[in-house]
């Protein structure tokens, strides 16, 4: 019995510490997720930033032409609102991009931030596929089932435990008095102590078979988490190919595309031949496709 107790508190201790590791795992993960989130809000950012730059320049020269003659009022009012609507853009993605750092410093346990440290998106990776080794990998470090793992520990031990207390217990003892004046010996006995657990066997049977119940339903909840482990890095998997592809073709046939058209339409506007509405249209979807680059 007593060395069955042991074996659970050591069983228990282990569980804890189980615990503590996929919590340490799961902050990682977080962590990641919060570094990969700002970086690509700074990138959003620093994409509207050069947009709210080139329409102001551009602004101040349709004014220009304006007081000419040479452009549409209609068209450096249509500048000016793109402008200032770009402008809360920036705004709005500065407070967003300072909420994704809170986040990041939170997760190092920063109340203020730290000295600078460079960070970026890291560049479009190769195709994963599924694998059973890449499932087994997953399966080893995935905090579900490094806790419910420890779950099942702890429940087989306490039905050990829970086994072993319907033995009988035997006690011996020593008892021994002295005369108070001499301290010779007076007297002293054995003692044998027996308990007899047999005649309250129902209760131990159902404290055994409640004991059972819980280790069945601590290794069912091991298996389930197991495949939802292989679930979700399924799915994962399928958003990252999605996300993949999508910026593949954002980086090497829209973004190609529409700025060799964007610098045929500035240049053919410099002597006059192209129209402005068709230079904002053609920046915008460049300014878009890099962000969904990114995003």
């Amino acid at each position: 019995k007593e060395k069955a107790a042991r074996q659970l508190a050591d069983t228990a201790a282990e569980a804890a510490q189980a615990r503590q590791q996929a919590r340490v795992a799961e902050l990682r993960r977080d962590l990641v997720l919060a570094l990969l989130d700002a970086a690509a809000r700074r990138v959003v950012l620093d994409r509207i930033g050069d947009d709210v730059g080139w329409l102001s320049t551009q602004s101040a020269v349709a004014e220009t032409r304006v007081a000419s003659g040479t452009e549409s009022a209609a068209l450096t009012l249509r500048l000016r609102n793109e402008l200032d609507r770009r402008r809360t853009d920036w705004t709005n993605q500065a407070a967003l991009h300072e909420d994704a750092l809170v986040a990041v410093r939170r997760l190092l346990g920063r109340a203020q931030p730290g000295p600078d440290e460079p960070y970026a998106l890291a560049p479009i990776g190769p195709s994963i596929t599924l694998s059973p080794a890449l499932v087994r990998r997953a399966a080893a470090v995935a905090p579900g089932i490094r806790r419910s793992d420890a779950d099942v520990r702890v429940a087989r031990s306490t039905v050990e435990v829970t086994r072993r207390s319907a033995r009988p217990d035997v006690s011996l003892g020593v008892q021994a008095w002295h005369e108070s004046a001499t301290g010779n010996a007076a007297q002293g006995f054995f003692t044998l102590g027996v308990s007899i657990p047999w005649f309250n066997r129902d209760n131990y049977r159902r404290d055994l078979q409640r004991d059972r119940l819980r280790l069945d339903a601590a290794q069912d909840q091991l298996e389930d988490a197991r495949q939802q482990v292989r679930r979700d890095l399924h799915a994962l998997l399928t958003r990252i190919e999605s996300a993949r592809r999508d910026a593949l073709l954002q980086r090497d046939t829209i973004l190609p595309r529409t700025r060799q058209l964007e610098a045929s339409i500035a240049a053919h506007r410099t002597s006059g031949r192209a129209d402005l509405r068709d230079l904002l249209d053609t920046r915008r979807q460049r300014a878009d496709a890099e962000i969904n680059e990114a995003a």
